[in-house]
């Protein structure tokens, strides 16, 4: 899913979010049935890993570019909100799939998640598919006018190569990249911590539940405090993924049932945190025109990470044998993985800014014909609107 992000971000920037959607969601689909039809447990690795996991990337990359390129103010908010549904999904389909396999046994139940994979082709028909500028609509509907120009659009090629000649991408994917290694440790080796003190099977999965239960809540909820205080979304991150750290090592130390689901918690909100604004500070280092693609390849040093991280930290406890120096690992990495990104926030500070930046609106296919297209377009930005009323006063001075 994540490996294959430049490819989904192509296809994206190509035939725009309504295609990605129900191609996603075919593909899935078409990968979980053939989960059914395997043989032995490797086939899975073409059927689930490589097939159903490209549709999966298609589908997440379409997931996360809309509301980046609808929202501006209240990003981080509606960012949060978007991303309920993952911490849903982690409360409750552990024991959905667990009751449809009991049910139906494995190969029903893939047949059953390929139909509801399929449900998504639906939700791609009634999405609207395309970004705008809505300066160049207006200049394209005043397309007569000599003295108005249509900006040139860059070609997918030349975005992609200012893509990795953007210092400030490469270093966000280079500092995030130690603590992508690490991000998934807490969620397996929580279970082998928790089974080694005499938790039942049950109680170990409840941990994860309340890990998701935490997400659901408290990602809107840190959603709207960034927002509200204006906090740099990178230093935030920092900040969560050494609390991460710190509390994973707690674990060496957590010996009752009612500790670990407190642990669990934190976790959620955490690896939540973390996660929810990746993708919004990700679209102020490269902007909107190029979210898409920027989105999909950000996601392969994620991947890369993310193959490297846990066979490494495995690897570790199988030398050791015991877990406390799995916990010391994660600590290290996030410590140091944190403190990169507050460390990056600085420089990143210090780039150079354009005067405004540029909205985007989403509009439809029928939305681009000159006679439909809505000339009295407003730009409610805090920076647009300091320009505006900047330049308003330039005239009043000069009358």
């Amino acid at each position: 899913m994540l490996l294959s992000g430049p490819l989904a971000g192509l296809v994206e920037q190509k035939f725009g979010i309504r295609i990605t959607v129900m191609l996603g969601s075919l593909i899935s689909s078409i990968g979980l049935a053939c989960c059914m039809l395997v043989p032995s447990f490797h086939v899975l690795y073409i059927t689930y890993g490589v097939i159903t996991g490209f549709g999966f990337s298609l589908l997440s990359i379409s997931s996360m570019v809309p509301i980046n390129m609808y929202f501006h103010e209240r990003r981080t908010l509606a960012n949060g909100l978007s991303t309920i549904g993952g911490g849903v999904g982690t409360s409750v389909f552990p024991f959905v799939i667990a009751w449809l396999m009991e049910e139906y046994g494995w190969r029903g139940l893939y047949l059953i998640l390929s139909g509801l994979s399929l449900q998504g082709v639906v939700v791609g028909l009634i999405m609207k598919d395309k970004y705008k500028n809505p300066k160049r609509n207006v200049l394209l509907n005043h397309k007569k006018d000599e003295k108005k120009e249509v900006p040139e659009e860059r070609s997918t090629l030349q975005k992609i190569k200012a893509l990795y000649t953007n210092k400030y991408f490469v270093l966000y994917g280079l500092v995030s990249f130690s603590v992508d290694m690490v991000v998934l440790v807490p969620f397996f080796m929580t279970p082998i911590i928790a089974a080694a003190i005499g938790l039942s099977p049950r109680q170990q999965a409840m941990i994860i539940t309340a890990a998701g239960i935490a997400s659901i809540f408290l990602r809107p909820t840190i959603g709207l405090a960034v927002d509200r205080i204006k906090a740099h979304s990178i230093t935030v991150m920092g900040i969560f993924a050494i609390i991460l750290g710190v509390s994973t090592l707690g674990l060496l130390y957590l010996q009752t049932y009612t500790a670990y689901i407190v642990y669990g918690c934190i976790l959620g909100t955490t690896h939540g945190t973390y996660l929810l604004l990746k993708p919004i500070v990700l679209v102020d280092i490269v902007g909107k025109e190029s979210y898409a693609l920027g989105l999909g390849f950000y996601r392969l040093f994620a991947g890369t990470a993310v193959l490297t991280g846990p066979p490494l930290a495995g690897w570790i406890m199988d030398i050791r044998g015991h877990f406390d120096w799995l916990c010391y690992y994660a600590l290290a990495v996030f410590t140091f993985g944190g403190c990169s990104l507050i460390i990056f926030n600085i420089f990143l500070r210090r780039r150079h800014t354009k005067p405004y930046e540029e909205d985007y609106c989403v509009v439809s296919q029928e939305d681009t014909v000159d006679n439909h297209i809505n000339t009295d377009i407003s730009f409610t930005t805090e920076k647009t609107s300091k320009v505006s009323l900047n330049t308003e006063k330039q005239e009043s001075t000069s009358m």
